[in-house]
């Protein structure tokens, strides 16, 4: 069984449900960042473990932050046994993707189809706090056909969706809009497709469109930075991207574009300071807002990499963990918190 409504549970099994949900949420988490970490630091030796690598750090990850929320944006908690094979699965996968191993595209399918049957239990709906989590599922459908199509670099769809969903929530507009109803079921076909130079440009046209001009009121707390991360998204992202399609650069610099100047700034801007913290049991000593405008720069000069060669790729490189360090000192200086 996958799990059962909150209503239904009994304050102990609750709970006996819970820890488990947030200790694979954890795990995820915890792998998901450390490959983050690890991962730019090979592309100069390892180039093709690299993006493999980069592929699972963003999907754990998120998949980390997606589903340590999974009760509170569905209002149904996971079962034991369900959270134990979703992460079993995913770390598998994880680690067959990074070794090219052709299995991470049914293992894709199964962890995917096994997630979005959970929203289709209970989750998924017009309501504000139900209609975030089609952006989820569209991600999930998007995996399952990067994995049918065997295109690897296709399952940035279910990251970038989540983060889409994110930002809905945070700018509160939770509303489903006919644009929305139009374009979301168009989501996965996308993104499954981006190997076609006219598939990448809709696929940036889509996320603007969904995206919208997200309007937030944050400006003190571990909320600092997240007006920053969305401008840097949305002003140097996607336009980087379009950039790369408009000089015709190889395709493997509007993935960067999209990962490092999109969706690294939302998740050090929204992600690490404002969920991880609930999810980790670690509070955060304040944060700076100046942590996902290097993480653009960085993406700026991945793109210049393609002019200036090595220079601009080491220069790309140490923005990045200049950004990760700035991220990770904040939760050194911070305080534990204990929760169970």
């Amino acid at each position: 069984m996958l799990g059962k409504s909150k209503q239904e549970l009994p304050p102990m099994d609750y709970h006996h449900h819970f820890r488990f949900q947030i200790r694979v949420s954890q795990a995820m988490l915890w792998i998901g960042l450390a490959l983050a970490i690890i991962g730019p630091a090979m592309s100069p030796f390892f180039y093709a473990v690299h993006g493999s690598t980069m592929l699972a750090a963003l999907t754990l990850f998120y998949m980390g932050i997606m589903y340590s929320q999974h009760p509170g944006f569905t209002n149904f908690m996971p079962s034991k046994q369900a959270s134990i094979l979703i992460a079993s699965l995913l770390m598998l996968w994880g680690a067959l993707l990074m070794a090219s191993n052709w299995t991470w595209r049914p293992l894709t399918v199964l962890w995917a189809s096994i997630y979005a049957i959970m929203f289709a239990k209970q989750g998924l709906g017009g309501k504000p706090l139900y209609f975030p989590n089609w952006f989820t599922l569209a991600g999930l459908l998007s995996d399952v056909g990067a994995a049918v199509l065997g295109f690897q670099w296709g399952l940035i769809g279910f990251p970038i969706a989540s983060a889409m969903g994110l930002v809905r929530r945070v700018s509160n507009r939770m509303k489903p809009t006919p644009l929305d109803a139009l374009l979301l079921p168009l989501y996965p076909i996308v993104a499954s497709l981006l190997w076609l130079e006219a598939d990448r440009a809709a696929f940036i046209a889509i996320i603007i469109a969904l995206m919208g001009l997200p309007i937030v009121n944050a400006n003190e707390g571990l909320a600092v930075a997240l007006p920053m991360g969305l401008i840097v998204g949305l002003t140097v992202g996607l336009p980087s991207a379009i950039a790369t399609i408009l000089m015709g650069l190889p395709s493997i610099y509007y993935f960067h574009a999209m990962a490092i100047g999109f969706l690294a700034p939302i998740m050090l801007s929204l992600c690490v300071p404002m969920l991880a913290p609930g999810i980790l049991w670690i509070w955060p000593k304040g944060y700076s807002s100046w942590i996902p405008a290097a993480v653009g720069a960085a993406a700026v000069l991945r793109i210049l990499s393609y002019y200036y060669g090595e220079d601009a790729l080491i220069g790309a490189l140490l923005l990045l963990y200049i950004a990760v360090i700035g991220a990770a000192q904040h939760y050194i200086r911070g305080r534990r918190v204990k929760v169970l």
